[in-house]
C-alpha cells in the first residue's frame, strides 16, 4: 500500500489521519476534470484535535457559506458526505431533500444515506446566551436512500422548537466505506470516492441554484 494512504487502516495515529485526509482529497480532485476541481475548491482541513472522540475531517468550498462535500474519519469507516451543517447549509439541503426531484436523486444513490441530527447550543445557564462553538450534537434518524422519501425530512424535524435560537437541524447525505478494505485498495478506493464525488457534483449544483 502506498504510504500516502497508510492512514486509511484502523487505529492509525490522528496526525496521520488528520494529514491524511487532506492528501485524499487532492487525489480525488486529481482525477476530476479541471472544471470540475475548481467546482470545489479550496478545501480546508479541519483543525487537529487530538481528543478521543475527535474526528478528523476536510470539506470543499471553503469560504462559501453552502452545502459542501466533506471527508471525515471514522474509527472503522471513511465517509463522503453532501453537508448542510450550519444553518443556512442545512435549510437548502433540507428544502431541496424534500422536492420531488430531490426525493428522486437520493433514491438514485445506492450505498447512501440521509441522516439527520440535532444542534444543540451550549448554556451555562438557562438565561445564558446560546454558545455555538461548543455545540453538542445528536442523531435523529438514518434512512437508506432508496427508502428515503420527503415525509421523512418532516418526521425528523417533529419535536425540535420552531425557532432556531438553541437547536437547530443538520443533514447529511452519506456513503461509507470500511476502512480496512479501503487500506487493503487505495488506489481503487480513491478511483472509487473520485466517482461518488462526481455523482455528486450535479447534486450540489443543484442545490446551490
Amino acid at each position: 500500500m502506498d504510504d500516502t494512504f497508510a492512514f486509511l487502516a484502523p487505529g492509525s495515529d490522528r496526525r496521520a489521519e488528520h494529514q491524511g485526509v487532506e492528501a485524499l482529497w487532492e487525489a480525488v480532485l486529481e482525477r476530476l476534470p479541471s472544471q470540475d476541481r475548481a467546482t470545489l475548491e479550496p478545501i480546508r482541513v479541519g483543525i487537529l484535535d487530538l481528543s478521543n472522540d475527535a474526528v478528523p475531517f476536510a470539506y470543499t468550498n471553503e469560504g462559501a457559506d453552502c452545502v459542501n462535500l466533506t471527508l471525515e474519519i471514522k474509527p472503522d469507516q471513511l465517509e463522503l458526505n453532501l453537508v448542510g451543517w450550519k444553518e443556512g447549509q442545512s435549510d437548502a439541503l433540507k428544502d431541496w431533500l424534500q422536492t420531488v426531484p430531490g426525493e428522486r436523486a437520493v433514491n438514485r444513490l445506492p450505498g447512501y444515506e440521509v441522516i439527520a441530527f440535532a444542534r444543540e447550543a451550549y448554556k451555562k445557564s438557562p438565561s445564558s446566551k446560546p454558545w455555538w462553538q461548543s455545540e453538542s450534537v445528536r442523531q435523529l434518524g438514518s434512512c437508506p436512500a432508496q427508502d428515503f422519501n420527503a415525509g421523512w425530512v418532516t418526521r425528523m424535524m417533529i419535536g425540535l422548537p420552531a425557532k432556531k435560537t438553541e437547536v437547530k437541524p443538520a443533514f447529511h447525505v452519506r456513503r461509507a466505506w470500511d476502512r480496512e478494505t479501503a487500506a487493503a485498495g487505495a488506489a481503487a478506493f480513491v478511483g472509487e470516492v473520485a466517482a461518488e464525488v462526481e455523482r455528486l457534483l450535479p447534486i450540489l449544483r443543484e442545490i446551490w441554484g
